[in-house]
């Protein structure tokens, strides 16, 4: 457990973006950037219709949505809401957003947007999803 801590220090005193942590007795990593944080499950909320879902992006590219994180539907129209009301879906390999109900959209910028949790989330060039817990 000593060796663990030190190891601990010494990442955290590098300021590298890789830390190693314990997790239920077994070792783990997070990969931590600019505040950011590797979302493990690859998860994050999200609105629809007034109801909290979680979305994922499956291994084909395909918007999923589930109400409970365990049993998981495609999303047709591939879009969820954010905590200021603007549709954001992934279109041509850009995440959008639009704030008149999908008639205009614009690329969002540094692919961020914050979540219906107040938490901020975003996609990194490989489409891989980062958190940050609202401050």
């Amino acid at each position: 457990m000593k060796k663990s801590i030190l190891i601990l220090a010494a990442i955290f005193s590098l300021g590298t973006n890789i830390a190693v942590v314990a997790q239920d007795g077994q070792l783990a990593q997070v990969y931590v950037q600019d505040g950011w944080k590797k979302a493990n499950d690859g998860y994050w909320q999200g609105m629809y219709e007034g109801k909290s879902y979680w979305y994922k992006m499956d291994e084909s590219g395909n918007l999923q949505r589930s109400s409970n994180g365990k049993s998981w539907s495609r999303v047709d129209d591939a879009m969820w809401m954010d905590n200021s009301g603007r549709w954001v879906r992934v279109t041509d390999n850009t995440l959008m957003w639009s704030e008149d109900k999908g008639k205009m959209w614009t690329p969002v910028p540094d692919r961020q947007w914050q979540s219906s949790n107040g938490n901020w989330y975003k996609f990194d060039g490989g489409w891989t999803v980062w958190s940050r817990e609202k401050q």
